[in-house]
């Protein structure tokens, strides 16, 4: 039973704390029905309909920034320092304007069509191996057997790390894990964890890029390179933050988005049946998979300047959050949205990546990362399951990064 009250006044804290993230679509669609931009008790515009939503991550007047409002207005929505705040000023996804078009457009060079071109081979090999073991056993962890390994082997490759720098990224990318895991404990141990995670992988990096001097480049270490030694008055800095960011995320995002589309996959056999036919291609599947189960329900953003979404003034200072993961079940967009529909025309329309210019600027390489698995578990397996029932499954319980935490199957 949804306590309408209590969601209308702060609907993230709700879904959070009454255990509704693991379906929280009902709810959407209350919020949806209610009112698309909600001004919340706390202060925050909540939206939650796909019309506001996309005019929110593409408007020109909210910042993915929170530092940009800070003497705008007195906002009291940001986000608390964390261990590695220090690392984050020169991140992409903390940069706008100038500055965020500038540094993409130099970072986003190794993220081509054919981005996994130099580690496919091996994330394949990876991949086999790991479903190998499963079948052996007759059952396993999509989760923990399949996708966090491969999230991890796909990234460290991607970035360019060798393997002597393999302790250091792992863990780097636990701490991130970590990090926006509610389950973990967030203790001074913890963090000062975390904060020798950060120095020590953010060492090996600038040596790294230091040591670089590319004709060719394969790699992201080596684009980071060529940005740090031609591009930009900061560039080293900005190249050894974005390195990190990019393992973080890789191993965060490519863990939750294979484990997303596997469980909507996987509720669905039918949709696995087609596959193996080819009666859909791979592209169809993972689109509409990432809109009937987003791996990301919620992002931030803040108003630097007065700005009108869905026909409501949000003015200069205040924070909004906006909710994709209702964008992308909205029915005024999708034609029954709470069915997956792998022919579905325009799944491909989905907010899972984002839009405008802070959208996923890694979107190519999960593609290619999510064809990768999903052929491999397609040719070496006859049958796969889930292994218990929905209602058991064990699932991150945040809306910024949501998916199962296991994924029990069984194998053959």
């Amino acid at each position: 039973m949804i306590d309408d009250d209590r969601l209308f006044a702060d609907p993230v804290a709700y879904l959070q704390q009454s255990g509704l993230v693991r379906d929280p679509y009902p709810a959407y669609a209350r919020l949806r029905a209610h009112d698309g931009v909600l001004h919340a008790d706390d202060g925050r515009f909540v939206l939650s309909t796909y019309a506001d939503v996309h005019d929110a991550l593409v408007s020109r007047q909210l910042s993915n920034v929170e530092t940009a409002v800070r003497e705008s207005a007195n906002c009291q929505h940001m986000p608390q320092h964390s261990a590695w705040d220090d690392y984050k000023t020169l991140m992409l996804p903390r940069l706008d304007g100038d500055d965020h078009r500038d540094l993409r457009h130099l970072l986003r060079r190794p993220f081509r069509r054919d981005t996994m071109g130099p580690c496919r081979d091996t994330v394949r090999n990876a991949a086999t191996e790991c479903i190998g073991r499963m079948l052996d056993a007759g059952r396993g962890d999509l989760v923990e057997e399949l996708c966090a390994p491969i999230a991890f082997e796909s990234i460290v490759r991607f970035v360019g790390l060798t393997d002597v720098a393999y302790e250091e990224a792992r863990a780097w990318a636990q701490s991130a894990i970590q990090g926006i895991d509610p389950a973990s404990a967030q203790d001074d141990d913890s963090i000062a964890r975390t904060q020798s995670a950060a120095e020590a992988i953010s060492a090996l990096i600038g040596h790294e890029i230091r040591s670089r001097t590319p004709e060719s480049p394969q790699d992201v270490l080596d684009h980071c390179a060529i940005v740090a030694r031609d591009e930009m008055n900061t560039s080293h800095a900005a190249s050894v933050s974005n390195a990190m960011f990019f393992i973080a995320a890789g191993v965060i995002d490519g863990q939750h988005v294979q484990a997303c589309i596997l469980h909507a996959l996987l509720s669905e056999p039918g949709t696995l049946r087609s596959l193996r036919s080819g009666e859909v291609t791979v592209r169809a599947v993972i689109d509409e998979c990432l809109r009937f189960e987003s791996p990301v329900h919620l992002s931030h953003r803040w108003a630097h300047a007065d700005a009108e979404i869905g026909g409501t003034t949000i003015p200069s200072g205040s924070a909004l959050v906006l909710l994709t993961g209702s964008a992308n079940r909205d029915p005024h967009i999708f034609e029954h949205p709470d069915i997956l529909d792998i022919h579905r025309p325009n799944a491909s329309e989905h907010l899972s990546a984002g839009a405008g210019v802070h959208s996923c600027l890694g979107v190519p390489f999960w593609f290619q990362l999510c064809e990768l698995m999903l052929d491999v578990i397609v040719e070496a397996t006859a049958s796969i399951e889930i292994a218990v029932p929905s209602a058991e499954l064990d699932w991150y319980d945040l809306l910024q990064f949501r998916g199962p935490r296991h994924l029990p199957v069984t194998i053959s």
